[in-house]
């Protein structure tokens, strides 16, 4: 009975190995860039597009796994991956994309921070968003001056 119990914790435990990732990443996306755009499909759209949930989270789930296990195998990140297959200039061109969409991912999340500091303190949008990113610069300062 012990051995068929611990082949059981065995299964589980490479199970939630494989698709712990997958599944981080699917529960991630409750950001505050993500619950503003939500919030406004859900008032525009209702529950017409409740379907696409499911695959959004399915594709989640499926890219994080696939980066992990190139990460794990190769011991390379993509950009480093992408360099080693197509060239440095096309390293170069997806790493400056990676750049440009984390800009625009940061930007969203400083946008959903200032509507949310707008509707639960009554700040200003302006004021909200400012003191934001001034807080998100000194933190990274901060943590650069530490190490």
């Amino acid at each position: 009975m012990s051995s068929k119990l611990d082949s059981r914790k065995l299964r589980l435990g490479a199970f939630l190995a494989v698709m712990g990732p997958g599944i981080i990443a699917g529960l991630s996306d409750d950001d505050p860039a993500g619950i503003t755009t939500y919030s406004q499909l859900g008032a525009q759209f209702g529950y017409q597009l409740l379907w696409t949930l499911g695959i959004a989270t399915l594709a989640l789930i499926l890219f994080q796994d696939l980066g992990s296990r190139i990460g794990v195998v190769t011991r390379q990140g993509l950009i480093g991956l992408i360099r080693q297959k197509y060239g440095a200039r096309s390293g170069m061109l997806s790493a400056f994309a990676l750049v440009l969409a984390n800009i625009g991912t940061m930007t969203a999340e400083f946008a959903g921070i200032a509507a949310a500091g707008k509707f639960i303190w009554s700040f200003k949008i302006h004021n909200s968003s400012f003191s934001c990113f001034c807080s998100f610069f000194l933190s990274i300062t901060w943590q650069f001056c530490q190490s």
